[in-house]
């Protein structure tokens, strides 16, 4: 694995961490970590286009895991600008919106079953075919986000952990809106 992209998620956390702290406006701190977040998988992008893996062992934890955590933040950060800016006014409809809100990790759980069960499994029966380019399925890419529709830097599955990330903090975060409305 190549330890400058370990590295370079551990300088990603600092500079989110810093855009929490530059603003107490919330729609900027979203804006400036979902910036750091694709500027900082946009490098890594480049990278891995042409990088060729020493194993298929290495490809499979990069695509499995490394480039997850960098795609899940990009697309955590665009469902919370999304949902703060068309979140309504009033009390009563927030709480209906954040009650719909709740429902997404959920629907895409259903909508993706057997993949879900596969990966929280822990199984690498199939990671092979799952997370290596040279298994990859482009007619898989349509359901990839425009971050990551560059085929020499995704596999047919990865975008799929990278909902499942994004989608379990922003379940987090949405419970957390909840708890606050009944406060």
């Amino acid at each position: 694995m190549q330890p400058e992209w370990e590295k370079l998620f551990s300088e990603l956390q600092t500079a989110l961490q810093d855009c929490r702290l530059e603003s107490p406006d919330p729609l900027k701190i979203i804006e400036c970590c979902f910036i750091k977040s694709d500027q900082y998988w946009s490098r890594i992008k480049t990278e891995v286009a042409c990088h060729r893996f020493s194993s298929a062992a290495e490809e499979i934890y990069f695509f499995k895991h490394l480039k997850p955590s960098f795609t899940s933040q990009v697309e955590y950060y665009n469902l919370l600008y999304h949902v703060e800016i068309f979140k309504p006014v009033s009390t009563e409809e927030l709480r209906s919106f954040w009650l719909r809100e709740q429902h997404r990790l959920r629907d895409f759980i259903r909508e993706h079953e057997s993949f879900y069960q596969y990966y929280k499994s822990g199984d690498t029966q199939l990671d092979e075919q799952y997370f290596t380019r040279a298994n990859s399925h482009p007619e898989r890419l349509p359901d990839a986000k425009v971050y990551d529709r560059d085929t020499n830097a995704t596999t047919g599955y990865d975008h799929i952990i990278t909902s499942i990330l994004a989608l379990e903090k922003f379940t987090e975060y949405v419970e957390e809106k909840l708890r606050g409305l009944q406060a």
